[in-house]
């Protein structure tokens, strides 16, 4: 796989999610787009919708019901055919059995979980709202095995997003403190503090090439950053209200608040 190159960007597709729902995460897989949306005619009700990916426009494959207050439930890739996500009650792992979206999984052991990020096929990062950390879970056992704890210097207590980059997690608290732990959390977390323009991150995923993205909800920008926690570049969108972002191939896949999702695809 090719890394996106963002500083050559040389065109920009839009598609818009059917029926005016407000998106609030998206996960690209095999020409496939998970989203999770807050449908307007119920405003506090959560769906996850699975989209097919057309010529011009997005095909409706399936679509369920995850439940209330989902605000900060971002989807993401576990394996080829599965997707994972946080839900109030804990962590789900959905399946398209080619009819319909079905649990394959469910994680019990954190409750209030607000993201989730793989680790690897046996084990996740899970945001805990309700302890105010982030816990390592045993997805056979179900089970925390460690927990990530805030530094001092942090003041917004509860994590809401994060992501895993080879051995480094990197978590945002709050809207815009980003902190990142070496050796899967075993060390010390490291608070990043270089990044002024970050007021209201919306999300934390990776790309194809050693790098975390940070979306910002007011500017639109994404800020791609390394391992160590270095500003590389930002990618800047022009769109007000940018919900998560994703990387496939050599595109990079958008998603706002207002329902449409913009494609750059570079050089």
């Amino acid at each position: 796989m090719q890394p996106v190159n963002f500083r050559k960007v040389c065109r920009t597709e839009r598609y818009e999610i059917p029926r005016g729902q407000r998106l609030r995460g998206l996960c690209y897989d095999d020409n496939r787009l998970y989203c999770v949306e807050r449908w307007t005619t119920e405003s506090s009700l959560f769906y996850l919708t699975l989209y097919e990916i057309g010529a011009h426009e997005l095909n409706l494959l399936d679509t369920v019901a995850l439940g209330h207050d989902l605000w900060y439930c971002r989807p993401r890739g576990y394996t080829q055919t599965h997707v994972i996500l946080p839900c109030r009650e804990g962590v789900r792992v959905y399946h398209y059995d080619d009819r319909h979206l079905v649990v394959a999984r469910e994680l019990k052991c954190v409750r209030e979980a607000w993201g989730v990020a793989v680790k690897d096929m046996d084990s996740v990062f899970v945001c805990d709202s309700d302890s105010k950390c982030v816990c390592l879970v045993n997805m056979d056992t179900d089970t925390i095995t460690r927990r990530l704890q805030k530094p001092r210097q942090v003041r917004n207590e509860i994590p809401w997003h994060l992501a895993v980059l080879k051995d480094t997690v990197l978590v945002c608290y709050g809207e815009n403190a980003l902190v990142t732990y070496s050796n899967y959390g075993r060390a010390s977390g490291h608070v990043i503090e270089t990044i002024s323009e970050l007021v209201q991150v919306s999300s934390v995923t990776t790309d194809n090439h050693s790098n975390f993205l940070v979306t910002e909800y007011g500017s639109g920008c994404v800020f791609v950053i390394d391992e160590r926690g270095k500003l590389q570049t930002k990618v800047d969108s022009k769109n007000w209200g940018l919900r998560d972002c994703g990387v496939a191939q050599s595109q990079l896949w958008l998603g706002y608040d207002d329902g449409h999702i913009d494609v750059m695809t570079s050089e």
